[in-house]
């Protein structure tokens, strides 16, 4: 295995590269639709370039619950105050 890489690649080893870059991609997508507990689908639809997962969207999907804000008042509450020493 080569972890390094030089300036000038040639093209039979960029393109085993790549091969092997896709295959370990598919791989590891898959890992992660057993241990989501989603179809390859859903997650290769969160995947697609440009694309971004919303919080709903895991919801929706099981993985997450949503939790309004008010629910959580103390996320509201100001930070305690310092008190300082007097000295006497």
């Amino acid at each position: 295995m080569k972890w390094e890489s030089e300036e000038h690649v040639g093209i039979k080893e960029a393109a085993e590269w790549a091969r092997h870059f896709g295959q370990l991609e598919h791989d590891m997508d898959g890992l992660l639709a057993r241990l989501l507990g989603v179809e390859l689908a859903v997650l290769a639809d969160w995947l697609r370039p440009g694309r971004y997962v919303s919080g709903s969207e895991f919801a929706a999907a099981g993985l997450a619950e949503v939790v309004e804000l008010q629910a959580v008042p103390h996320l509201f509450e100001s930070a305690p105050t310092k008190r300082t020493r007097r000295s006497r």
